[in-house]
C-alpha cells in the first residue's frame, strides 16, 4: 500500500521542522565539541519502540522481551552524526492510547521523532499517519 500524499506531506514538513531545529543545538559546554539532541520515540503500542532503543543504546538483541512502557523513559548515548559527537538523549513513550495526550509534553524541545510500527501489524502501520498529525499539531503550538 504507498502512503497517501497527506502522509508524505506530513513528512516533508516533519523533515523540515527537524532540519530547522538541527540548526538550534545546544552546546554541552563551551570547552567541549559535544552538542546534544532529543530523540522522541512515537508509534503503537507493542511495536518495539523499548528494544530499538535499548539495541541502540546497550547492544541488546532486537527481540528482546521489554514490559511495556509507563509514560516515558530516557536513555542517553553518543552518535557521530557529520563528523561530529552528539549526545544524544532518546525518549522511550508509551504507545497506549491513554498515554498519548502526553506525547506532546515529550516532543517539546526535541529535534527528532522516530516513528514506529511493527511490519507484522497492519493497524500499526495505518496508525503511522495518526501519529505525523499528532507531532504536526504539536510542532504547530510551539
Amino acid at each position: 500500500m504507498a502512503p497517501t500524499w497527506k502522509a508524505l506531506y506530513a513528512a516533508e514538513r516533519v523533515k523540515s521542522a527537524v532540519r530547522d531545529h538541527a540548526d538550534q543545538v545546544v552546546s554541552l559546554s563551551s570547552s567541549s565539541p559535544t552538542s546534544k539532541a532529543k530523540v522522541v520515540s512515537l508509534g503503537n503500542s507493542g511495536v518495539g519502540k523499548t528494544s530499538i532503543i535499548y539495541h541502540q543504546r546497550y547492544g541488546n538483541d532486537l527481540n528482546s522481551a521489554h514490559n511495556a512502557t509507563i509514560g516515558a523513559s530516557f536513555v542517553t548515548c553518543e552518535a557521530d552524526i557529520g563528523g561530529e559527537s552528539i549526545q544524544l538523549q532518546i525518549w522511550d513513550t508509551a504507545g497506549q492510547e491513554r498515554f498519548r495526550c502526553m506525547v506532546p509534553m515529550y516532543m517539546r524541545n526535541a529535534a527528532a521523532a522516530l516513528i514506529v510500527y511493527d511490519i507484522t501489524s497492519r493497524k500499526s502501520f495505518n496508525d503511522v499517519e495518526k501519529w505525523i498529525k499528532g507531532l504536526l499539531i504539536t510542532i504547530d503550538i510551539e
